[in-house]
């Protein structure tokens, strides 16, 4: 016989996965922000790690609250998600060719540093 807590992870253990993953996904975004340099008005350019916080917040709330409420938050925060991905690659998409060379032009004395 299984247990009320062993019943409730084995029928929420997806969300919980999606928590810790798009969790991962937040805190590379953050890495990645503040080791480029990147001012607080870049946040507006790539706010990619905004959306995977969302979505983990979400998918916790999920797996938490579900057989409460019967309410999963994982689809409007996957409207945000998807909304900060699309900002994100849309500002990326001037910074980088199709074969993801640099569009940045640079010096010859900056190339052999």
């Amino acid at each position: 016989m299984v247990s009320s807590i062993g019943k409730y992870y084995e029928l929420n253990k997806e969300e919980l996965l999606k928590a810790f993953s798009f969790f991962g996904l937040f805190i590379a975004g953050i890495m990645e922000y503040f080791n480029s340099g990147k001012t607080i008005f870049d946040v507006f350019q790539d706010p990619f790690f905004i959306g995977a916080g969302i979505m983990s917040v979400a998918s916790l709330f999920t797996f938490l609250y579900y057989n409460k409420n019967h309410i999963d938050y994982t689809y409007p925060a996957m409207f945000i998600f998807i909304a900060t991905k699309l900002i994100s690659q849309y500002y990326k998409f001037f910074e980088y060719n199709l074969n993801g060379t640099s569009k940045k032009k640079l010096n010859w004395q900056e190339l052999y540093k």
